[in-house]
């Protein structure tokens, strides 16, 4: 298998687990654990997860007095084991954003609003991504980028449509929370591209969660404490699993790893591949049923996602 079909089968199956995640977040929280405590777990067990592996499998990081840059290893060389001095401070930057505030935002958004909102809502992520990506690392904006972009957005808005989804006085609070987790969330991808050009996705995403969890260990504390695990059935252990496990460690160690190899606008177009990933799995699952308008759809949705893919 060559390196550009593994890199989109990691995207796709980012897509596939992110998709999942908010209705089984959904019912974690609040009503087994509050939405801090589960970042919190999430963050937490990750990070030891992350450091655990990263120690088994590599080299310790020291840091390096000189701060000199590695070798960019997507081009041929090798990961960089000593992380330098000035880069300490553009992870913890990625702890931040990525991690920590995005994940609190996220969560707590989720817990006041509806999962199809927030499925809407996280499409604005490949917009400002694209954005970003022109601004900040001068990637070349094309007309057929733009039009792949173009039609995702437009193939997963109108796919979602016919959902049962509302903005309402209700739901402002959560959706406008969300649409902030998304900011930080695409400014990370774009904090992340410069160092996959030098270290593993493991030592990028051990040392994020390592930073992330200083701010969330505040929040999330008194929310874990709470937690009544006796009381909890094994549907909920299960879907704990998946959302720190999948959603979290998996997703994330991808999604750093393919921005060896991509662009931040590739990684952040597969956003579009949720909600007809999620589809697709309720029509395989007899909820759904499969009509010309939703083939129409994710046929634009899947061109959309080509456009900006290639090469």
């Amino acid at each position: 298998m060559n390196q550009t079909v593994k890199v989109h089968l990691a995207l796709t199956t980012v897509a596939v687990l992110y998709s999942a995640n908010y209705s089984i977040a959904k019912s974690v929280t609040p009503a087994y654990i509050l939405p801090f405590g589960l970042v919190g777990l999430r963050v937490m067990v990750g990070s030891g997860l992350f450091w655990l592996t990263h120690r088994l499998t590599t080299h310790r990081d020291v840091l390096s007095p000189d701060g000199l840059p590695g070798s960019n290893f997507s081009r041929g060389g090798h990961p960089q084991r000593t992380v330098s001095r000035r880069d300490y401070y553009l992870l913890f930057l990625c702890g931040l954003c990525g991690i920590a505030v995005n994940q609190l935002l996220f969560i707590k958004g989720l817990s006041l609003t509806s999962p199809i909102n927030a499925s809407l809502l996280v499409t604005t992520t490949p917009i400002l991504v694209f954005l970003l990506s022109a601004v900040v690392l001068k990637e070349r904006i094309t007309g057929v980028k733009a039009a792949g972009l173009l039609l995702g957005a437009g193939g997963t808005v109108m796919l979602l449509a016919g959902k049962d989804f509302s903005f309402n006085s209700r739901t402002l609070a959560g959706d406008l929370i969300l649409l902030l987790s998304t900011v930080f969330f695409g400014t990370y991808l774009i904090l992340v591209k410069p160092l996959s050009a030098k270290y593993s996705a493991l030592t990028i995403t051990r040392w994020a969660f390592v930073f992330g969890l200083i701010p969330v260990v505040p929040f999330s504390m008194g929310e874990i404490g709470q937690v009544d695990w006796a009381a909890m059935p094994l549907l909920t252990w299960l879907a704990l699993a998946f959302i720190i496990l999948g959603a979290t460690v998996l997703a994330y160690l991808l999604n750093n790893w393919t921005l060896q190899y991509v662009t931040p606008s590739v990684v952040g177009i597969y956003i579009y591949l949720q909600p007809l990933l999620a589809s697709l799995i309720a029509v395989g699952l007899g909820q759904d049923s499969l009509t010309p308008d939703k083939v129409l759809l994710g046929g634009m949705i899947l061109l959309g996602v080509y456009l900006v893919g290639r090469k």
